[in-house]
């Protein structure tokens, strides 16, 4: 299994995603015009120009750069691109009710073709997912992904926070681009 966290702050368009664990850190921002990934503990950032919204620069900066965000899926819910992954499927259930930290939520599992997943979604008048974990099969280990998530819906957010600002020994480098 990995563990980490993952702190997100989201508007449309933009965002700025925390990502640190034992192996790594990695700081993403977008603010509707440029997105930049920048590594806290080695100081080093690269920024490119960005499309204008956030499905768009999850899918430019994959195409382009081979960058795949933490837990990106939850900004897929409701777009074509996880229609055509919900037809493929080779099955979902519906486990029933699950309390997570006196939450009481559903539990759903999914099996695609190279992963296993499971969600739990809040009861009531905020579905908000509270817990995700998703097995790879394509790996004979089957790594194991499991988070928490806790929300604030509607913080005081501005423009301001999801724009980059190198400090003084930040050392902007270029991205490399995804030949694959």
């Amino acid at each position: 299994q990995m563990d980490g966290s993952t702190q997100y702050e989201v508007k449309k368009p933009g965002f700025v995603i925390k990502y640190t664990s034992d192996k790594k850190n990695r700081n993403f921002y977008y603010d509707g015009k440029q997105f930049t990934e920048y590594s806290p503990n080695l100081g080093y950032y690269s920024t490119v120009p960005a499309p204008p919204t956030n499905r768009e620069v999850l899918d430019t900066i994959y195409e382009r750069y081979g960058i795949r965000l933490p837990l990106e899926d939850l900004f897929r819910w409701n777009d074509d691109k996880n229609q055509q992954r919900i037809e493929k499927f080779r099955a979902a259930y519906n486990l029933g009710t699950a309390t997570l930290g006196g939450v009481k939520t559903t539990h759903y599992a999914f099996r695609e073709p190279d992963v296993d997943w499971e969600v739990w979604i809040d009861q009531g008048d905020k579905p908000l997912p509270r817990k995700l974990s998703i097995v790879d099969r394509t790996d004979p280990a089957r790594p194991a992904f499991t988070t928490r998530l806790n929300w604030t819906v509607n913080p005081p957010l501005n423009n301001a926070d999801f724009t980059f600002v190198p400090g003084a020994d930040a050392m902007k480098i270029p991205m490399a681009e995804y030949k694959g």
